[in-house]
């Protein structure tokens, strides 16, 4: 299997998505099972595609396959080979990936403390808020005090432009990289490739003007997509009121972007956003979905306004929500590969909304009080109205301290103590729990049920995970309670007893 890497690369370089990046992928994958091209070196890798070049063709069903003899066997390849090849050779000039040598793994030439190569990719950078940061670095200190800091030198080339300063652009996407993942710290000159296809591209990909780098003139501009990016927002706010007036916003935006942009411009612009808010995990604007080859740019405005408006998503339904049938608005839970993916776009946005969920007390008491009323009209449904009458809120009437907020019965009777969590976002967004909810959920076993409901504000749906919840759960630790150790105590308790011994005897 090709790297998990080159996976990522074809996403935010190529920007792929879906069947295209599949496609890279699974050609990927035959050219490893033919070739071991992840064993091979960038030499290799080249010789192999010389000879493909000049492998006879038309072969197949269609005739437009061709044959390679190579180390005695016969390969039948399709055209798109030579051409996923010669992607996958600048992949691994690019990121410097090794060749994999007797099953170790393949990584960058070098890869400082501050995280490993994955974390380090500069690619992960989409925040114009942090480029910002960066210029403003780099105004502050002198070059001396950038080399000896950042071990940036001066630019000899893809110098980058902004409010008539001049930016060295590897040194402004690897301080930037500090400024949006603060946990890994800024990026070395090892970290990014040069030339216009590195970091400079990247930059100007951003929105950035940077000397020897042309940008297509059809792309959308910084204002364009700003524009495009506050009226999607602002639309999805209108739809959580009920007064979504879809006509009327793609008017608006026809007054501001023709005649560069037509409604149907317009409308695949607002569904790459959807695909951006989608991948984070958040509810998207209904009439415009995902569509993917997102422009990196557009990726880094969105990622920015949601750092400036954390509580966008933290809202109450403008009315009381209604449960029509119970049964309809159940469905089964998530594939895991889909909340992974939330997680890692997640990665380049400060606002963490699983942790904002549970700290809005209002949403999670709206959320429980909607939860019990299902599980009445649910229990009702199944013939079992004695059951729904003895449903308890019991976070309400007791308290919080009991690893679950209702008990209430399964239609056979037997009893279920339900957690609720709630959000407004989508389906794929990760939930937060607490150590005693786990505990909870170990001790009563196939009685514990979380209950978890999206979409809560506009269109609520729910899952339901059952039994333990470490089990049921990919568990990753958020935070941890601290407190010194005593050999530490020990240690800076010392401390005050030797520097006043050594003031007396000076």
């Amino acid at each position: 299997m090709p790297d998990q890497r080159f996976r990522e690369w074809v996403r935010t370089e190529l920007q792929q998505e879906g069947a295209a990046l599949s496609s890279y992928v699974s050609t990927a994958t035959r050219l490893e099972k033919a070739f071991q091209i992840r064993s091979l070196t960038l030499a290799e890798l080249r010789a192999l595609e010389a000879e493909i070049a000049d492998a006879p063709g038309r072969t197949g069903p269609d005739g437009r396959n061709f044959v390679l003899r190579r180390g005695g066997k016969r390969h039948e390849l399709d055209p798109n080979v030579r051409v996923r090849l010669r992607q996958y050779i600048r992949f691994r000039e690019e990121t410097g990936v090794r060749p994999v040598r007797d099953g170790t793994a393949s990584r960058p030439s070098r890869t400082p403390a501050g995280g490993g190569s994955a974390d380090r990719n500069y690619r992960r950078l989409t925040s114009r808020k942090a480029v910002f940061a960066a210029m403003a670095e780099c105004r502050r200190v002198t070059e001396k005090q950038l080399r000896a800091t950042y071990r940036f030198g001066p630019s000899r080339g893809y110098v980058a432009r902004y409010e008539g300063h001049e930016y060295p652009s590897k040194a402004i996407v690897g301080i930037a990289f500090r400024f949006q993942f603060p946990e890994v710290g800024a990026l070395t000159p090892h970290d990014l490739s040069g030339g216009e296809s590195g970091a400079a591209r990247h930059l100007s990909r951003l929105g950035f003007d940077v000397d020897g780098v042309a940008r297509d003139p059809n792309d959308w501009s910084v204002e364009e997509v700003e524009f495009i990016v506050e009226l999607y927002f602002a639309m999805w706010a209108s739809q959580q009121r009920k007064g979504y007036e879809r006509r009327s916003y793609l008017q608006q935006a026809l007054a501001r972007l023709a005649p560069r942009r037509n409604e149907g411009a317009i409308g695949r612009k607002l569904s790459n956003i959807s695909a951006i808010v989608e991948g984070l995990g958040l509810p998207v604007l209904r009439g415009f979905p995902a569509l993917g080859n997102k422009q990196t740019l557009l990726t880094a405005v969105v990622t920015d306004w949601l750092d400036d408006h954390p509580d966008s998503f933290g809202g109450l339904p403008a009315a009381p929500l209604q449960i029509p049938d119970a049964q309809d608005l159940e469905v089964p839970p998530p594939p895991a590969a889909k909340l992974g993916d939330v997680r890692r776009d997640r990665r380049g946005c400060k606002v963490d909304f699983a942790a904002q969920d549970e700290r809005n007390r209002a949403l999670g008491r709206a959320g429980e009080e909607w939860a019990v009323e299902f599980l009445k009209k649910d229990l009702r449904d199944k013939g079992r109205a004695d059951l729904a009458e003895k449903v308890a809120w019991v976070s309400e009437t007791i308290g919080d301290g009991l690893g679950y907020d209702i008990e209430c019965s399964a239609s056979d009777g037997s009893p279920l103590y339900v957690e609720v969590k709630t959000t407004n976002q989508g389906i794929n967004s990760p939930f937060v729990v607490s150590a005693n909810e786990i505990r909870a959920s170990q001790q009563l076993g196939a009685a514990y049920v979380l209950l978890r409901i999206f979409n809560f504000s506009d269109r609520p749906q729910v899952y339901r995970l059952t039994g333990d919840l470490s089990e049921a759960c990919d568990l990753r630790p958020l935070s941890y309670s601290a407190a010194p150790t005593s050999s530490q105590g020990v240690a800076n308790a010392a401390k005050p007893v030797a520097q006043a011994k050594s003031k007396a005897a000076a």
